[in-house]
């Protein structure tokens, strides 16, 4: 990417699969190879997404558009970009995985069972160091801990 260019983020509508479905039937020789990213376009990019991202919250009702304008003003905005994964144009495989595992959510919602309605169970993908398997939790416990997940303003 040349100094001083622009990347574009983006949002197309329908699911995950339509969309890989769709790019998978289009012709992707117009993928050129890019050279390896500086630092601080890499910082240039990830906030640019930052921005959009949040507009897009804000637009499509998901976010207050008071907290999308104040989360802008923090330094940890819970968006990060690694330019170390490079994706050839013809790998279609890869670039699904990649896509999957963008969209995928922060915890599996099939792990989760409400057993009574003040507990929670979660089942972890695989034990813990002392062997934990699940955690019980309470609604309140749940939630405190995916608030554990979204950075301080």
């Amino acid at each position: 990417m040349a100094r001083g260019a622009r990347a574009s983020v983006g949002f197309a509508s329908g699911s995950l699969n339509d969309r890989i479905a769709a790019a998978n039937t289009r012709p992707i020789d117009h993928v050129k190879p890019i050279p390896a990213l500086t630092a601080e376009e890499i910082a240039a990019i990830a906030e640019q997404a930052r921005r959009r991202v949040r507009r897009w919250f804000a637009h499509s009702g998901l976010l207050d558009a008071d907290d999308a304008r104040d989360a802008l003003a923090w330094d940890n905005a819970g968006f990060s970009l690694d330019a170390s994964v490079r994706i050839s144009g013809q790998d279609r495989a890869g670039l699904e995985r990649l896509l999957r595992y963008c969209a995928r959510s922060p915890f599996a919602l099939e792990r989760l069972e409400k057993v009574t309605a003040h507990q929670l169970i979660y089942r972890l993908p695989k034990p813990g160091r002392a062997g934990r398997s699940a955690l019980s939790l309470t609604p309140l416990e749940l939630i405190d801990h995916l608030a554990a997940l979204i950075p301080p303003p």
